[in-house]
């Protein structure tokens, strides 16, 4: 039987000429169509049936797809593979999806073919895709009328975010350094300076407290476990930002003759420290947001949006107890832009309309809150409220 592993590329490479390389026991071979190639092959030849996948039942009577004994193909082959991509990048720049890996089992007799459950499967990892509301968009392009840069802030940001999410800790940590030190280092570099610089900077620190207690006032599975464990392990304000310092010495100055270097491939010991980084540096992000929430930046969205025709009315029904424990009902109106109902439109207009209410009759208790779309009898929020029997 043989094994092949299909790994794309992320960009196409364009390759005149190209036969198999039979090498490390194993063939590789691009995967072209004319001259352009899409994907590497890694194939294991003559192996035995037992590295295929095979179909066992479960408990429960149901069917299962069970990969076992083939683990450590896959993973050769990803060795094999990562050794190649180490050197050819050294003098061109190819990108392999190591998290798509497309499996095949071939048999090569019918003895081997009647053995086989499974002739083919694929693994991807796919990132979960992001809601956004319109109205961070509109925002967001109206912010950028103003004379105010984020970019720099911004590019450190995403790349230390997008690192994170991608398991590249190591690369995530120094991103989100390089923005601390450009913003609170004051120029600083040696590590005791620098230290000092950051500790005394109160805007600073304060991000750095507030990223140790808001995980803790979580609920347990909201935690992110990275982050209690890493101010488990460095308890007060002052010990983090000696560790940051610290690690940004082991991993921007590291070298090869130290006795345990950093490595490329080894990068679980950095996910911690990356984790923590990285959520200090959202709160840095949100701070240079602030021109996307101007208020003229609303009421330019808002008119747009009546421009486009894409404006709505939710009439609010607000069902409460008086000063004399009458039950009364107040109706007032909320023009809001959209051309549909939405999560996001009925979170904040729900939030706008209890403010409101409570700051025109703060002695009232309320018994519900229901908005409705005008026109329609599409119910965009709805809330009960307690009213103890007593009252």
């Amino acid at each position: 039987m043989d094994v092949r592993f299909r790994f794309p590329l992320v960009r196409p490479i364009e390759v005149e000429d190209a036969w198999p390389l039979e090498g490390f026991g194993a063939t590789l071979e691009l995967e072209r169509a004319d001259g352009t190639a899409s994907a590497i092959t890694i194939t294991f030849k003559n192996q035995p049936i037992s590295a295929a996948p095979h179909i066992a039942p479960s408990e429960g009577g149901e069917t299962v797809a069970t990969i076992k004994d083939n683990d450590h193909l896959e993973s050769f082959a990803r060795q094999i593979l990562q050794r190649f991509i180490d050197y050819i990048n050294l003098y061109y720049t190819i990108d392999v999806s190591f998290d798509n890996v497309e499996a095949s089992y071939t048999p090569t007799s019918d003895e081997e073919r009647s053995c086989l459950n499974i002739f083919r499967f694929k693994k991807a990892r796919q990132r979960q895709i992001s809601l956004i509301p319109f109205s961070i968009i509109g925002q967001a392009f109206y912010a950028g009328e103003a004379d105010s840069d984020p970019s720099y802030v911004s590019m450190l940001g995403r790349l230390a975010k997008e690192n994170l999410l991608d398991g590249q800790y190591i690369e995530s940590f120094r991103y989100s350094f390089l923005l601390f030190e450009s913003l609170y280092g004051n120029g600083k570099f040696k590590s005791s300076e620098l230290e000092r610089e950051l500790c005394n900077n109160v805007e600073f620190m304060s991000y750095i407290i507030s990223s140790i207690g808001e995980n803790r006032f979580e609920a347990p599975r909201f935690q992110d476990k990275r982050l209690i464990e890493f101010t488990d392990e460095h308890k007060t304000p002052g010990d983090i930002v000696k560790t940051l310092i610290k690690m940004r010495g082991y991993y921007f100055h590291g070298n090869l003759k130290q006795r345990r270097p950093w490595h490329p491939r080894q990068q679980e010991g950095a996910n911690g420290i990356a984790a923590f980084s990285a959520d200090v540096v959202l709160k840095i992000l949100s701070s240079f947001a602030s021109p996307m929430f101007a208020d003229h930046i609303g009421d330019k969205y808002l008119k747009n949006a009546v421009a486009q025709g894409a404006a709505m009315t939710v009439n609010v029904h607000v069902n409460f107890l008086d000063e004399n424990n009458m039950n009364q009902t107040h109706i007032f109106s909320i023009n809001t832009p959209g051309t549909i109902p939405t999560n996001d439109m009925a979170l904040k207009l729900f939030n706008f309309a209890l403010t409101k209410f409570q700051d025109k009759f703060p002695v009232y208790r309320i018994i519900s809150i229901v908005g409705t779309v005008e026109g329609s009898n599409i119910p965009l929020f709805s809330s009960n409220f307690f009213i103890s029997s007593t009252t």
